[in-house]
């Protein structure tokens, strides 16, 4: 219910809409050169068959047309109800929490742990779903680094 509430408010009250991306930019009070930079080269990737940010391919379809839709995520709203939270980004090894490079490989010495690292996805957050991505990314990662200090 906690999650409904949040997606309901965002949905009828904060929620943002315009018929065109720069007249969306100007209500949500971001750069609308960005806004739309960013959207060009989302829909090219959608076109090329590749995403710059590693999405499958097939939960993406191109923005071609409004309405636009934008939900504020920034602290300083009047109502601010959208809890964020990351759940992964970084590509890791799960059993060394070595981060890993563009060409798949670790890279030495570079680990990363809890919400950047991994998350455990639900149908609902579970307070303490962060300090257990925490504890166990963030133990692999000192027993990896343990073991290459003492190698």
């Amino acid at each position: 219910m906690y999650q409904r509430v949040f997606g309901l408010i965002n949905g009828y009250v904060t929620c943002r809409s315009a018929p065109t991306l720069r007249q969306l930019a100007a209500r949500m009070d971001i750069d609308a050169d960005g806004l739309e930079a960013s959207v060009a080269a989302y829909n090219a990737g959608v076109r090329a068959g590749v995403d710059g940010l590693g999405k499958r391919l097939d939960t993406m379809s191109p923005i071609d047309g409004g309405p636009y839709y934008a939900i504020p995520f920034d602290k300083d709203g009047l109502l601010y109800p959208t809890p964020c939270l990351t759940l992964g980004g970084l590509r890791t090894e799960g059993l060394t929490a070595e981060v890993l490079g563009a060409d798949g490989a670790a890279i030495p010495g570079l680990y990363a742990a809890g919400r950047t690292a991994v998350g455990v996805s639900s149908n609902g957050y579970v307070s303490g779903l962060s300090v257990a991505d925490g504890i166990f990314s963030g133990r692999n990662a000192g027993r990896h680094a343990a073991r290459r200090t003492t190698a």
